[in-house]
C-alpha cells in the first residue's frame, strides 16, 4: 500500500505573498502590495492615466491571455492576435483618463478595444484580399 501525499501547502512569505498579494510584517500585520492582484482593474487603469508603467504591467499581465484568444478567434492568425494585444494597450495607455468605471468593468473595456481592433484588421484583410 502506498502512502498518501498531501498537498503541498506553505506558510512561507513568498507562497503567502504570492497567493495574497500581501506582505506579512514582523507584528503580524499584513501589508497590501501596491500592485496586488487584490487590486481592482479600474484602479489600475486609473493609475496608467498617471502614467503608471508597473500598472500598465500589471494589467496587460492580468488579461493579454484573454485578449489574444479574442483577437485569434477573429483573425485565425497568431501574429495578427498579438498585433491586436499591442494594439489595445497602446491605446488604454492613450485613452487610460476616458475610462469611466461607471459605465462597466475595465476588462469588457479592453475587450471592447481589442474587439474592434480585431474586426477592423480583418475587414481591412478582406478588402485588401478582394480588390
Amino acid at each position: 500500500m502506498s502512502p498518501t501525499k498531501k498537498p503541498h501547502t506553505s506558510n512561507s512569505p513568498v507562497t503567502s505573498t504570492l497567493r495574497t498579494g500581501c506582505l506579512p510584517e514582523q507584528n503580524g500585520r499584513w501589508t497590501l502590495l501596491e500592485h496586488s492582484p487584490l487590486k481592482p482593474d479600474r484602479e489600475l487603469v486609473q493609475e496608467i492615466a498617471g502614467g503608471d508603467s508597473h500598472a500598465a504591467q500589471e494589467l496587460h499581465r492580468r488579461h493579454s491571455g484573454t485578449l489574444y484568444a479574442l483577437a485569434y478567434g477573429v483573425l485565425i492568425d497568431s501574429d495578427s492576435a498579438d498585433q491586436v494585444v499591442n494594439q489595445t494597450f497602446d491605446h488604454v495607455r492613450r485613452e487610460a483618463a476616458r475610462f469611466d468605471p461607471a459605465t462597466g468593468p475595465a476588462h469588457s473595456w479592453l475587450s471592447a478595444i481589442a474587439r474592434a481592433l480585431a474586426r477592423t484588421l480583418a475587414d481591412e484583410r478582406r478588402t485588401a484580399t478582394s480588390h
